[in-house]
């Protein structure tokens, strides 16, 4: 099962507001990383250590960790 947070933040501000509030760092590690998507816009979430491995693998890049999380 993954615990990727599938809640996307348009603001860097957003997404450390709710990882006070819902991120459950007991559990682990998670990466605050960001994308910029096809319309030219930054998108900011969270991926456990697990998730951001399996991305590495299968597109063979890495993402951008804005914060580290633990």
């Amino acid at each position: 099962m993954s615990r990727t947070h599938t809640q996307t933040f348009d603001y860097l501000r957003e997404a450390r507001q709710w990882a006070y509030r819902e991120l459950d760092t007991s559990q682990g590690i998670f990466f605050l990383v960001f994308e910029t998507d096809i319309q030219g816009y930054d998108r900011y979430y969270f991926l456990d250590q697990d998730e951001y491995n399996r991305h590495t693998a299968l597109w063979e890049t890495d993402l951008d960790i804005v914060e580290v999380w633990e």
